[in-house]
């Protein structure tokens, strides 16, 4: 009777001897190899250490098989003694190697040879005596320009000997197949050049099969050479980036946390907005990795006058209020937004009923004044502190603080309260900058400690001298405003306080931020417009006014998950938690011209149609939510590395009348030279689609490194930035 424990000794020592004889072997036998498994009692044993001397043996006598009856004697050391029967014409040959603790023999059929007296087996499968040579097809030349997508090149590949393929692609700067430089990395069957320089290029591919039941373990094939052709591009327009005059500071873009009753934003709606994605990585859409925002406003809800109970109220959604709030993810949400390097503004839409004149949170237009009484001014800045430190108790620092949304407007239904000019005057005259005080708490933003929480003015809805007599306090940071009335119009006297005294203002530490708008259909009948592709364009049109005519330093946009926002809160055909194309819009601005500075773009040349550009058709001076001129802005990092452009080209509901820019040279500054490029380009299928995604991509550049070349069609949003060699 056999034993396991002399069984596994069998398994090995056989083993061991087919190693001694693997030479003289194979330079007498031909045909094919067979496998030679070693099992005892059904199962295939392979749980020896083959490192184990002690059970490292010699045979002592040649295992030699002659004639279909003949019994195999293999003698071990403790001279214990196995025999091994073979049924008659099933195997003649010797055992011949032994490769990755298996035996092989040279044979020609599949058979089962017994072991003793309970017939444990060792299994003889079929092999092969070499390894095949993988039959291949390809890859092919590829010719890239600006108006076509660059297609990986690819190898065909194939055996029959169950063996494994693998792949290694080589580089060279002739058309030759040897010689080359291997491509870290690239080891699959496809392999997309990262080349974009004009030039041409060539590639080829060694295709490997390998096969461990074979003598000759490997084979190998090299394929023919690819070519990759990049020519010069022939342009129509010419966007000229000058930096010599630099415009204001971009603090950064990014929406209102849900308020009241809509919709909460999950940990992973957080997550999606303010992830600052991967762009370095083309062909990748960033809907898997995040938009890229940096600021978040938050609303202060003026349950009580100790803000810890209702901070306690709003994470319990316990609150007997008329309009109430559930929102346990608030300080995460926060934490997410600092943990990017944003920026958090906390608002207040009206102090606590107590301390206003009509006794209620809310508007209440018909009870009379709506206001702050100045009674209360000092203890409505004490509270606004005691917000801060509780946001920065839990381990979530804010940025700004700001004392009233829309001191120009309140309504009935919701949290509101009037300040005049005059009162907004006399309260920070009153209460200085509250946040400076000692013991108040520090702030956060940018990714790093602040020494205190910035200060913003009331934010009004239209009335813009409501901000030109309170500017020069010292104690604002920030001036705050919204999008609403006659602000939507660039050339309005309203702003006259703008551009130029903004950037005098902004010299001086004090931004502009736009902190609200929203473009809706007004109508319930046409809500279902409003997460669509063909009505994005309202809302990137308004991100250009603010940005690059108005001159603000933030873009904050109403609200951030609703089917007018940024993500879908599953009403109006929108699906809930899933981004919308105003979301992907907005991501343009996010990812390539937050905290950078505008510069000025010249434009020259003609569409492509032919039309010379003039500001009928390119960058308009004039501002209309329904304008299809294409729209360019150019921004540069304030150590003057990077250079990035956001461009747009706008249709109309249908999708038509938009320009057609053709192929468009991008010209660096005299003395750049481009280091490194990656471009986002996004658009849609159909006009009313809601499907879309942020697709990076390589422009092609001058071998000199300093011109691009893109295609900017019509209905597409295109960015790209430039990083310095």
């Amino acid at each position: 009777m056999i034993n396991k424990k002399h069984s596994v000794k069998l398994s090995i020592l056989i083993t061991v001897f087919i190693v001694v004889s693997l030479f003289g072997c194979f330079s007498h036998w031909q045909g094919d190899l067979a496998k030679i498994v070693i099992s005892f009692g059904g199962a295939e044993r392979k749980d020896y250490d083959p490192k184990d001397t002690d059970t490292h043996q010699k045979l002592k006598h040649k295992v030699t098989l002659t004639s279909a009856a003949e019994t195999l004697n293999f003698s071990f050391k403790g001279n214990t003694t196995f025999e091994a029967y073979v049924a008659p014409g099933d195997w003649n040959v010797k055992v011949c190697s032994y490769l990755d603790n298996v035996i092989y023999a040279v044979g020609s059929k599949n058979v089962t040879l017994k072991i003793g007296q309970n017939n444990e087996t060792i299994s003889m499968n079929k092999g092969y005596n070499a390894t095949e040579i993988p039959s291949i097809t390809g890859p092919v030349n590829n010719n890239y320009s600006p108006s076509t997508t660059l297609s990986p090149m690819s190898v065909t590949a194939s055996v029959n000997d169950g063996g494994t393929l693998s792949y290694q692609w080589y580089s060279n700067t002739t058309a030759s197949n040897s010689g080359g430089k291997v491509i870290e990395g690239a080891t699959d069957s496809t392999y997309k050049p990262a080349q974009n320089i004009i030039g041409t290029y060539y590639y080829y591919v060694v295709v490997t099969n390998t096969n461990p039941h074979a003598v000759q373990t490997k084979a190998t094939i090299t394929s023919n050479v690819a070519v990759l052709s990049i020519p010069i591009p022939s342009p129509n327009a010419t966007f000229t980036v000058n930096t010599a005059t630099k415009y204001q500071y971009i603090r950064g873009f990014g929406v209102m946390d849900n308020p009241w009753n809509f919709k909460e934003l999950t940990i992973a709606n957080y997550e999606k907005l303010y992830h600052p994605g991967n762009m370095d990585d083309p062909g990748n859409t960033s809907s898997d990795n995040g938009l890229g925002y940096n600021i978040m406003k938050i609303m202060l809800y003026p349950w009580n006058t100790d803000p810890d109970i209702t901070m306690t109220q709003l994470l319990a959604g316990t609150a007997n209020v008329a309009k109430p709030s559930h929102r346990p993810n608030q300080y995460e949400g926060v934490k997410i937004v600092n943990k990017y390097g944003g920026y958090v503004l906390a608002a207040s839409w009206s102090p606590p009923a107590a301390w206003k004149t009509n006794g209620s949170i809310l508007g209440l237009s018909d009870k009379g004044n709506d206001s702050l009484k100045t009674a209360y001014y000092q203890e409505f800045a004490d509270y606004l502190n005691a917000y801060a430190k509780n946001f920065a108790n839990h381990g979530a620092p804010i940025y700004a603080i700001g004392i009233q949304h829309e001191p120009d407007y309140s309504k009935d239904d919701y949290e509101g309260c009037k300040f005049s000019i005059d009162q907004h005057l006399n309260f920070w005259n009153m209460v200085g900058h509250f946040t400076g005080i000692p013991g108040s708490a520090s702030g956060y933003g940018g990714g790093k400690a602040q020494k205190y929480v910035r200060t913003m003015s009331g934010e009004p809805v239209s009335n813009l001298s409501y901000l030109n007599n309170v500017a020069n306090s010292t104690s604002i940071d920030i001036m705050g405003r919204h999008g609403y009335g006659s602000t939507v119009d660039p050339t309005s006297t309203d702003l006259a306080w703008g551009n130029q005294v903004r950037l005098n203002r902004e010299n001086a530490g004090k931004e502009t931020w736009m902190t609200e708008h929203n473009i809706n259909s007004d109508r319930e009948e046409g809500y279902p417009n409003d997460s669509t592709w063909a009505y994005v364009w309202k809302f990137m049109n308004d991100v250009d006014l603010t940005i690059r005519l108005n001159k603000d330093n933030a873009f904050i946009w109403w609200m951030a998950k609703r089917f007018y926002g940024m993500i879908g809160d599953g009403e109006y055909n929108t699906t809930e938690n899933v981004i919308l194309p105003r979301g992907y819009g907005l991501s343009h601005y996010a990812k390539f011209a937050k905290e950078m500075r505008q510069v000025t773009i010249n434009t020259t040349g003609t569409n492509k149609d032919g039309a010379n550009l003039s500001s009928d058709n390119i960058n308009p001076i004039s501002y209309s939510e329904d304008n299809t001129a294409a729209k360019v802005t150019a921004f540069m990092s304030q150590d003057e590395k990077t250079i990035s452009l956001v461009m747009m080209t706008p249709t109309d509901f249908s999708g038509n009348d938009g320009q057609n820019m053709g192929i468009v040279r991008l010209a660096l500054p005299n003395g750049y030279t481009i280091g490194n490029v990656v471009a986002m380009r996004t658009t849609a299928a159909e006009p009313m689609d809601r499907n879309a995604n942020n697709v990076t991509e390589i422009p092609i550049i001058s071998a000199d490194r300093k011109v691009a070349y893109v295609s900017l069609p019509a209905g597409n949003i295109l960015s790209v930035r430039f990083t310095k060699q």
